[in-house]
């Protein structure tokens, strides 16, 4: 079995300011959390090709199925 291991990066303060300033362009909500890199660049494609919608990028912890009653 080979391991395979995963590198995750935070997102830069570049991209962070990057997409705040798109979303405060086009009158949409900024993201709760970026997590990545990946996902930064994710949500930055999502705006410039007008598909952002800002419920695909809840954190977990914010989405109401993830609060146990």
């Amino acid at each position: 079995m080979t391991a395979v291991a995963l590198r995750v990066e935070a997102p830069t303060d570049a991209q962070l300011s990057y997409i705040a300033g798109l979303c405060r362009e086009q009158g949409w909500q900024p993201p709760l959390a970026v997590h990545s890199k990946q996902e930064a660049s994710a949500i930055i494609e999502a705006i410039r090709a007008s598909t952002y919608r800002p419920e695909d990028f809840v954190p977990y912890f914010a989405r109401p199925e993830a609060v146990p009653f």
